[in-house]
């Protein structure tokens, strides 16, 4: 598995440092040096290869069977006719299974190996039909050279594998030619010059096929490398600005949003009331006693009650209500579609769930006395009053009116809380 990873992780790094198509690729089997990444491209490949094969193996039977008619018109309705007629058929019928097979699996080595023996045994099965026919006409050495450019142009095989082809052909229709009676030296050395100049150009053309084939391959790589780079930066940044953006809405201590967020959400408010007339309410919350209890017993507890008391107002707001931090121990919710009676109802509930929970248990921080004795005494007052300590808070509520402004709200909101302070607080009071 290490051996897996290491190979692809070297086959990466090596497109990505490449210059040329050919420092990727063996010079003798024009294939990727990376075995990785030689099997990436034919899996790549093999949809299209197995759609050219078929195509063209299609082609390429029924020329077969269109020259029984040539072997009719030369020979007529003989047994010789008849012969090669169901030879023919034979080879078609074979070929036309192994077509249907290969279309079936979708394999490469199916691919490979099996054009490879298709073709052997169409040669073999030509060459004696080149040998028959000839032995009745003419040196008809063009359809062999046709042969022989068939494979190379055609066949969508391992350009190894293919010059295995393309060769065998060579070699079994010229030791067929050479068979005939009366070849003369001369015609055999034009045939031997034809062949080779066949299977040049042939190989050239497979070669260049091969390379271009697999330089389409690898400027898809590099694309699709460079997109999900690209993507990649691309979700990294919406990641850091969507973080950005939570950072500068949230409160960090209590996790609720933060007095940015609730005058986005309150001038959101106002604009829908002047257009849909949409009444909505404001409650503005402050911890009774907030800086006593922050001196007593420490900035933890304060936080904690902070905390605490956060946790108890969420359990009793709606989801469409906005609740946000706006100060020290000031809070503040923004109830939509919420009227003064409603809105009075609701704070209600929060300052009487704040009322029955205590204050969470934590320590005093106490200061250096003078005397052992003096700590000792602070400490046990500290410690027992922590746990008798409870919250409460004071409620001021307030609702939006036709031609009130932000402020204009915020301040009777205030009042209604300072109202409430004045008159013992742990309650609420409406403006």
């Amino acid at each position: 598995m290490g051996q897996e990873k290491d190979e692809k992780s070297g086959s990466e790094d090596d497109i990505k440092s490449s210059r040329n198509i050919w420092d990727l690729l063996n010079f003798w089997t024009v294939e990727f040096v990376t075995s990785d990444l030689e099997k990436k491209y034919k899996n790549w490949e093999l949809t299209e290869r197995i759609k050219i094969f078929t195509r063209n193996v299609l082609i390429g039977l029924t020329f077969t069977l269109l020259f029984s008619v040539s072997d009719y018109l030369l020979l007529g309705a003989s047994e010789l006719f008849f012969q090669l007629l169901s030879i023919r058929i034979a080879l078609v019928s074979f070929i036309l299974l192994y077509v249907i097979f290969v279309n079936y699996r979708k394999q490469v080595q199916y691919l490979d190996y099996g054009i490879l023996v298709a073709t052997v045994i169409f040669t073999l099965v030509s060459g004696y039909i080149v040998h028959k026919i000839a032995q009745e006409a003419e040196f008809i050495g063009f359809n062999e050279l046709m042969l022989i450019f068939a494979y190379y142009l055609f066949l969508p095989q391992r350009f190894v594998l293919l010059l295995v082809s393309g060769v065998f052909a060579t070699v079994v229709m010229f030791l067929v030619d050479i068979s005939f009676p009366g070849m003369q030296n001369a015609t055999i050395s034009n045939i031997f010059i034809a062949f080779t100049l066949a299977n040049i150009f042939g190989v050239i053309h497979a070669r260049l096929v091969h390379v271009q084939s697999r330089q389409e391959f690898i400027d898809l790589l590099i694309e699709a490398g460079f997109r999900r780079s690209l993507n990649k930066q691309m979700d990294e940044r919406f990641r850091l600005e969507k973080e950005l953006r939570r950072q500068a809405i949230t409160d960090p201590l209590t996790g609720i949003h933060n007095r940015r967020f609730f005058i986005e959400a309150i001038n959101k408010e106002i604009d829908r009331y002047k257009r849909y007339s949409e009444k909505f309410s404001l409650l503005l919350i402050d911890i009774d006693h907030f800086k006593k209890l922050n001196d007593t017993y420490g900035h933890a507890a304060g936080d904690k009650s902070l905390i605490k008391m956060t946790k108890i107002c969420k359990a009793h707001i709606r989801s469409i209500d906005t609740f946000a931090r706006i100060g020290g121990e000031e809070f503040v919710i923004l109830a939509p579609q919420m009227g003064i009676g409603e809105a009075v109802k609701l704070a209600e509930r929060i300052r009487l769930a704040v009322a029955t929970e205590s204050q969470p248990k934590v320590a005093k921080t106490t200061k250096t006395t003078k005397t052992t004795k003096t700590t000792k005494k602070t400490k046990k007052h500290a410690g027992k009053a922590s746990q008798n300590q409870k919250i409460t808070i004071s409620i001021g509520v307030s609702v939006y009116k036709d031609g009130s402004s932000l402020d204009q709200l915020m301040v009777e909101a205030d009042d209604a809380m300072y109202k409430a302070k004045k008159k013992g607080r742990n309650l609420v009071v409406s403006n």
